[in-house]
């Protein structure tokens, strides 16, 4: 069973805070022995980090839930694994190398779409090609970062 802990955002350009509560007492006295951690971009060229940031549900099923963070300038997102022991260096980087095309405006999670039993991640990106495209990567216990399924938009805007 998994037990709800609040996280609270706190955003400033290339700097996120999450503040972690419970009103659960067994989750509080088991909570990491932090209750703030704070995020920096992990490049001195990402602009916007934290536009977008989300829970990533347990992307690599070890019993903690995820957090995803989108970073739009230059492209980039990154998945930090939660545990006893969470911390803010990210554990997976994903990258579309197109700084114009927004990958990571916005970012969720999918839940388990393919039904293998681990969360997935969608990540958006506002103007592939004009026309926007989302991203599925597949949860598991060594996910990698290559998008398992890729949908475009039909109608450039």
């Amino acid at each position: 069973m998994r037990t709800l802990i609040k996280i609270s955002l706190v955003f400033l350009p290339a700097l996120l805070s999450f503040f972690f509560t419970t009103t659960d007492s067994i989750a509080r006295n088991n909570l990491p022995n932090y209750s703030m951690l704070t995020f920096d971009a992990t490049s001195p060229d990402c602009y916007w980090f934290g536009v977008s940031a989300k829970s990533a549900g347990d992307f690599n099923g070890d019993g903690y839930d995820d957090l995803i963070i989108g970073s739009p300038y230059p492209g980039l997102v990154n998945v930090y694994y939660g545990g006893q022991l969470m911390n803010n260096v990210p554990d997976l980087v994903f990258n579309q190398a197109s700084f114009y095309n927004e990958f990571g405006w916005r970012v969720n999670c999918a839940g388990d779409v393919n039904n293998d039993g681990f969360d997935d991640i969608i990540v958006g990106e506002r103007h592939r090609n004009n026309i926007g495209a989302a991203y599925i990567y597949f949860g598991g216990s060594t996910p990698d970062t290559d998008p398992d399924v890729v949908m475009s938009g039909e109608v450039s805007f």
